[in-house]
């Protein structure tokens, strides 16, 4: 005769979707035990049927056990899976605010960027206008060095380089070069007369006098000293450096400054000494000079307001 279980139809009288707990299935044990034994005992079993009671019963304590087990376990993961799912919400919201905070940093480096960047570009421009003043003012200051203090031509210094430079060029072409120097007849004895004040006068306009006489690319005018003034020559043979001389005299006449105290003339008048070297060899400055200072000389005392004999340099 087949044993009914009652505690197999209390277990399966539990809702489906609410499994007992522990503590249930032991009430349900302890419940249905006696009534169990006593159903036996009525039936008329024998002590050997009452072998797998007790077996289910350990069974079901085992069971019991078990699920026991299982929910401690799925408690305690469930526990770690929330605190590392926290420990992860805290980590991703801590670099939230640490992104932020690097947005903030970065914004705020742009910006100072952006401002030394700007301020730099204006240090720049500043500084190269500041240069740009510079060497205006540096050229400016090396012409100045290289200009007459009162006609405004090129000095001694301008002149001494020029001619270097040009008797280079003169035998590197293979072309004469010539020069004129012009001293104002008896200028001292116009400053003693009429002071020096209109002296320095007069040789300003005999000095622009010069300077429109000479416009060719490569002529200098320059003032030698209180005395005389010079003129370079490129590219000019004795004849033609002849005419430019007497042309040069005749314009200091015409520019008709009295001088009463002159022994030539009712005028400013000025002497012109002319020299050319040839371009056969390389030729020194202080020849070229000598030679315009002798044709000078030979002007002067033949009655001045005139041009000299062109003294050629060959040797």
């Amino acid at each position: 005769m087949p044993v009914s279980f009652p505690f197999s139809r209390r277990r399966s009288s539990c809702p489906a979707r609410r499994p007992c707990g522990p503590r249930r299935a032991l009430a349900v044990l302890a419940l249905t035990a006696p009534a169990q034994a006593s159903a036996q005992s009525g039936l008329g079993l024998s002590g050997s049927m009452q072998v797998p009671t007790v077996a289910l019963v350990a069974a079901a304590l085992i069971v019991v056990v078990g699920l026991v087990g299982i929910g401690l376990w799925r408690s305690s993961v469930r526990a770690a899976f929330d605190r590392e799912r926290l420990d992860l919400e805290q980590r991703l919201a801590d670099r939230e605010r640490s992104e932020q905070a690097l947005m903030r940093i970065r914004e705020d480096l742009e910006a100072r960027l952006g401002d030394t960047t700007r301020e730099r570009n204006e240090a720049l421009r500043d500084l190269a206008s500041t240069r740009q003043a510079l060497e205006k003012q540096v050229s400016r200051t090396a012409d100045l060095a290289r200009v007459d203090d009162l006609t405004g031509l090129a000095n001694r210094a301008r002149f001494d380089e020029a001619l270097d430079d040009e008797i280079k060029r003169m035998v590197r072409e293979r072309k004469a070069l010539s020069m004129l120097l012009c001293e104002i007849d008896y200028l001292d004895a116009f400053i003693d007369a009429d002071g020096d004040e209109r002296g320095n006068a007069a040789q300003l306009k005999v000095a622009e006098a010069i300077e429109t006489t000479f416009r060719r690319a490569g002529d200098l005018v320059a003032r030698l000293d209180d005395r005389r003034m010079a003129v370079l020559l490129p590219a000019t043979d004795a004849e033609a450096a002849l005419r430019f001389a007497e042309r040069l005299r005749r314009n200091v006449w015409d520019l008709c400054i009295p001088f009463d105290g002159s022994q030539s003339a009712d005028r400013v008048t000025a002497s012109v000494g002319v020299a050319t070297a040839e371009p056969n060899r390389l030729h020194k400055p202080d020849e070229i000079l000598s030679a315009a200072e002798r044709s000078l000389y030979t002007a002067t005392d033949t009655g001045r307001n005139r041009a000299g004999p062109a003294a050629v340099v060959t040797n």
